[in-house]
């Protein structure tokens, strides 16, 4: 809104509102960075009445570096029943932010209370490790694009 645009301001991260509000039902916290954020909210909107998408939580890395430590801790706390931590990126693993977040990330996850089966994991969702970015084709772009984001909020059980 153009109030929040003249009074807010701008966050390193930014939490998922409507998970904070059922964070008691949280079992895995998505990080990602950049335009996957508007894709993921996509899927999101369209599946929320859905068991799996009711128990993701979407925040958005803005600042990369200095990494956020602080608001990053902030949100592992946020949802005291973590099953797991997810970064979600567009680019292969070997191109995006992934490899830079991954050790961060790392850090803070060991700082947090385990999980029922121990260690709360870190995964990474995304295009596999590639020479080159694109797909070659548009149509494997997209449907690649949207098999990325539809696996944030599926789980196995």
């Amino acid at each position: 809104t153009p109030r929040e645009l003249a009074e807010g301001g701008w966050q390193p991260v930014i939490p998922d509102a409507l998970a904070l509000a059922r964070a008691e039902e949280i079992r895995r916290l998505v990080f990602c960075s950049g335009k996957v954020f508007v894709d993921l909210v996509e899927i999101q909107q369209r599946i929320l009445t859905e068991k799996d998408a009711l128990q993701v939580a979407l925040t958005r890395v803005e600042q990369l570096y200095p990494f956020p430590d602080k608001e990053i801790q902030a949100a592992l706390a946020a949802y005291p029943h973590l099953e797991e931590v997810v970064w979600l990126q567009e680019e292969p693993a070997n191109m995006g932010a992934w490899e830079f977040v991954r050790p961060c990330l790392e850090q803070w996850i060991d700082g947090q209370p385990e999980a029922a089966s121990g260690r709360l994991p870190l995964r990474y969702i995304g295009r596999p490790r590639r020479t080159s970015p694109a797909e070659g084709s548009t149509t494997w772009h997209r449907r690649n694009q949207q098999a990325i984001t539809e696996y944030a909020f599926e789980f196995g059980d």
